[in-house]
């Protein structure tokens, strides 16, 4: 069956060298957001085509392992609508949670042969110990250099994003309301709503809400079982990362407080060094850049292991 998509296509004003999918994050605004189309402006002018697809549930601040069909279907319009793209390098780009779907189309039969390169900025690799980050504040990796407070945002989004897959409709509004009403004031009383909640729903809510790391196995193993499914599908950790094809460029911030940039180490190692590099910059905060003069230089050897992408060469 065909599906319609909205997107955004950025042509270079010069003739084209490579071309890229860029997709948006978790964001409301999608392909709208203007940080987005000032990043692809910047593409366009150093000679990329770029092809940002609105990802419906993304912008319902929602990622599932089906998104993966969004992705591989914006690299087959590419090629289609702009043949060019076929006998030029051809990438794609994503950020954070949105990283998952991402290498999962990009893993798929159907692409996987077309695509020459992808770039993780603060991509995950365990999905467990990102829940537990996200939530407690507690990774599996030592955290020497400062002590981190967990990020609300980041756990009332994904709040918000797994409620979909919990049987109850009645539970699902619920948790909508009760993530909304958060991520617009993280101290707004919900106590009430919780109370309505049934059984699938609160352990839903248990586990996104629970502040001690000791508990997080557990609580994701007594999860309903579409939600464990759907956790279990977007766990990269549990893939074969080296039959990916593509070239990968890995991004990350040293004090990122959503996902901890071990994860994108974790992600290279896994996919293998002759065919990944990975750059840790200070000054990158989650998907935000604020950076210093080391940082700075670190971003500019990673924006030219991508323009190397673009030119197709065989080590970046």
């Amino acid at each position: 069956n065909e599906r319609e998509y909205y997107g955004a296509l950025y042509v270079p004003g010069s003739e084209p060298q490579a071309s890229l999918v860029l997709i948006h994050g978790l964001t409301e605004r999608g392909v709208d957001d203007p940080r987005l189309h000032d990043f692809a402006m910047s593409l366009a002018r150093v000679g990329f085509t770029v092809f940002v697809p609105e990802i419906e549930s993304f912008r319902q601040l929602e990622v599932h392992a089906d998104d993966a069909r969004d992705v591989r279907d914006a690299v087959e319009w590419l090629l289609a609508e702009h043949p060019r793209a076929a006998a030029q390098p051809l990438g794609v780009a994503a950020t954070s949670m949105g990283v998952g779907p991402t290498m999962l189309a990009v893993l798929d039969d159907s692409v996987a042969a077309e695509v020459d390169f992808l770039v993780s900025v603060g991509g995950y690799h365990d999905m467990t110990d990102a829940i537990s980050y996200i939530t407690t504040g507690a990774s599996i990796y030592p955290r020497r250099n400062y002590r981190y407070t967990p990020n609300e945002y980041g756990t009332w989004y994904m709040l918000r994003s797994h409620a979909e897959r919990v049987e109850s409709a009645r539970d699902r509004e619920l948790l909508v309301r009760i993530a909304e009403r958060k991520m617009a004031d993280f101290e707004a009383d919900v106590s009430e709503l919780v109370a309505d909640l049934g059984d699938d729903g609160r352990l839903v809510y248990e586990l996104l809400s629970n502040t001690e790391p000791d508990r997080v196995a557990g609580l994701l193993e007594r999860l309903p079982d579409a939600v464990r499914d759907e956790l279990a599908a977007l766990n990269l950790a549990q893939r074969d990362l080296e039959q990916l094809q593509a070239r990968m460029l890995l991004i990350h911030g040293l004090r990122d407080n959503v996902i901890p940039w071990q994860h994108s180490r974790d992600l290279q190692a896994a996919v293998g060094d002759e065919r990944s590099r990975f750059y840790r910059v200070r000054g990158l905060m989650h998907v935000d850049v604020r950076p210093g003069p080391v940082s700075g230089w670190r971003l500019w050897r990673a924006g030219h292991a991508l323009l190397l992408l673009r030119d197709g060469q065989q080590t970046f």
